[in-house]
């Protein structure tokens, strides 16, 4: 889903950005704060998505699960206990965690519990995304796509096969994109998966769509990639670091 916070939720301290709106001379300006909110146990987490400002998830090593309610974060009990790296809230009783070691979550409002991945795969689920409850995606580290329909996860594409795919974005139904590593982009159709052109060869880190116009994509070294509904472009970013994660 949206891993752009994973270099800002580190060692339990989550970072939460407030709005402050001032008055002067009888124009509105608004101002942006950053401030620290603190998480029991202390740890390092990968992953944060919210439904709204009082249902927010954040998911991290050992299983780590913490939920804010609006006022503070609580620790949930993971059902697995292993490090996870992506989460997505369809809304407060379906939520989708995924991980190392295979391991897809699944929160029913109430308590976690694992679920089995697509047959056939083992190993690092690195993102995950939903339109509903019965298409959830999820991407591996050995290239392959997982699907889940409300009741079984299925393999949805093995196209990519090789190539570590890091993150997947859900538009709609017919417009699907992940990416990963070789400069690797994945698009469903709402029928089949191909491949589009990547206008750099880079390892793609995160993915994020606001309608089939509007796509990006960052990676490491400081690429940006733009897709406008027939093609990817480069975009600068003025940065030559890699970036971990985007929201659109």
């Amino acid at each position: 889903m949206n891993k752009v916070v994973s270099t800002l939720i580190v060692f339990g301290m989550i970072l939460l950005l407030s709005l402050a709106v001032l008055i002067p001379y009888a124009v509105c300006t608004e101002t942006y704060d950053w401030s620290i909110q603190h998480t029991e146990p202390i740890s390092w987490f990968a992953g944060v998505d919210a439904l709204d400002s009082t249902h927010v998830w954040a998911v991290g090593v050992v299983g780590n699960i913490e939920f804010y309610n609006g006022t503070s974060w609580s620790p949930q009990v993971s059902a697995s206990g292993q490090s996870l790296v992506d989460v997505v809230a369809v809304d407060a009783n379906n939520v989708w965690a995924c991980g190392m070691n295979t391991t897809i979550e699944y929160f029913n409002g109430t308590i976690w519990a694992t679920q089995p991945a697509w047959p056939g795969y083992f190993g690092y689920i690195n993102g995950i995304d939903a339109l509903d409850t019965t298409n959830v995606y999820a991407v591996s580290a050995t290239g392959s796509i997982g699907k889940y329909d409300g009741a079984n996860w299925s393999l949805s594409d093995n196209g990519a096969v090789g190539t570590n795919l890091q993150d997947i974005t859900t538009c709609n139904s017919n417009n699907i994109w992940a990416v990963g590593w070789a400069g690797m982009i994945r698009y469903y159709n709402g029928t089949a998966w191909s491949t589009q052109a990547s206008p750099v060869v880079t390892a793609w880190n995160s993915v994020s769509s606001c309608d089939p116009n509007h796509v990006w994509t960052v990676g490491d070294n400081g690429n940006i990639a733009f897709y406008n509904g027939t093609s990817w472009v480069s975009q600068v970013s003025g940065t030559g670091q890699d970036l971990l994660g985007v929201s659109a």
